[in-house]
Formats: C-alpha cells, structure tokens, sequence
C-alpha cells in the first residue's frame, strides 16, 4: 500500500478505535436522582440512535415504559405530556414525530433543572 493509502487507513481505524472508547464508556456518568436516571436509561439509546425508520418505531414501542419511570418522577407533569403528544404522532410523518421526539427530549432537560433544584 502506498503512504497515501497507508495514512487514510491510519486515520479512518484511529477515528473508529477514538469513537468506540467514547461510546462504550462505561463511567459515563450523570447526576440524576434514581427516577430520572431510570428514565435517562430508556430515553438515551432511542435519542442517540440513527434517525431512520427504526428509531421511530423503536421508540414508539417505548412511551409506555417511559410514562411508567416518568410516574415516578416529581413534577413530570409536562414531561408525561410530552410523551402523550409523541404517541399520537407515532403514526404520522417522520417529521412529525421527529419535532415531537425533540419536544419530549427538551421536556426531559426541563425537567432536569426543576430536580435539581427541588432535589
């Protein structure tokens, strides 16, 4: 293999090896009370994943688990709300679900706050 070859090689392996210790780390850590790290660890894998077909029935599978950890969350009246909406936007267009999708992820950062300082 030429230098050229050899270094975009070099690259593009170093830049998966960077990435796969920075996704799989495992000491990833936030300072969530119980109920909203529960519900952090539903809410995250659909968040991050490739925004395909998939993510959004992935994620409509998952409002009822999400509405069950946001019940035992204080003061997840809006955060529920927002997984309300979601449902009702399963069925309708990628982008009607993306906006809604987003809604509901800016609700749970809302909610983030208000714990912290109710916490």
């Amino acid at each position: 293999m030429n230098k050229p070859g050899q270094l975009f090689l070099g690259t593009v392996i170093g830049s998966l090896l960077s990435f796969n210790a920075f996704a799989g780390d495992d000491n990833h850590k936030h300072d969530f009370s119980k109920s909203v790290s529960e519900f952090h660890d539903v809410l995250s894998p659909l968040w991050h994943a490739d925004k395909d077909p998939k993510r959004q029935e992935n994620t409509c599978k998952a409002i009822g688990a999400m509405k069950e950890k946001a019940s035992h969350i204080e003061h997840s009246e809006k955060l529920v709300a927002a997984l309300d909406n979601l449902k009702t936007q399963c069925a309708a267009s990628k982008e009607d679900f993306e906006k809604s999708f987003s809604a509901l992820h800016d609700e749970f950062h809302a909610l983030k706050e208000v714990a912290k300082k109710h916490g």
